[in-house]
């Protein structure tokens, strides 16, 4: 089931940022009705994290630059209804990687030598991920939205 999930987050299964959402939006729903062992394949698949690591940060990027880019004006105190949807897009995939996470450790003490394996060589990939070269707000990083 899990390389099924991970084609969703493939910018190019998507039907652009209203698909995302949707795809946001049924990942936090079922990661957050999982029993831990049903968590556990998400985790330690390599390809589901780093594909969920790049679909949230240079996916939504790719998307906002598409649509013109976030406006950070504070005199605009109402966002754009795309950009409200980006947002919440973004809150839901850090949710998800966030429920996996926690999932995880608390599933790690129980984990054999070789599952831990698994594990860290996960988050060696997250961690090898290059920064995205697009998540630019005005040409300067925008680190709250990354």
């Amino acid at each position: 089931m899990v390389p099924v999930l991970t084609t969703l987050l493939d910018l190019s299964h998507c039907a652009g940022l209203y698909g995302l959402c949707k795809t946001a939006c049924c990942f936090v729903s079922l990661l957050s009705g999982c029993p831990p062992k049903l968590m556990c394949p998400f985790g330690r698949d390599q390809d589901f994290m780093t594909g969920l690591a790049q679909v949230y940060e240079e996916g939504l990027a790719a998307l906002a630059h598409l649509y013109g880019g976030m406006h950070m004006d504070i005199s605009a105190l109402e966002l754009d209804d795309w950009e409200s949807i980006w947002l919440k897009t973004k809150v839901d995939f850090i949710d998800s990687f966030h429920t996996i996470i926690q999932d995880l450790s608390v599933t790690s003490g129980e984990a054999s030598a070789e599952e831990s394996e698994q594990m860290f060589s996960t988050v060696i990939a997250l961690l090898d991920l290059p920064p995205s070269s697009i998540v630019q707000v005005g040409g300067t990083p925008a680190s709250f939205l990354n």
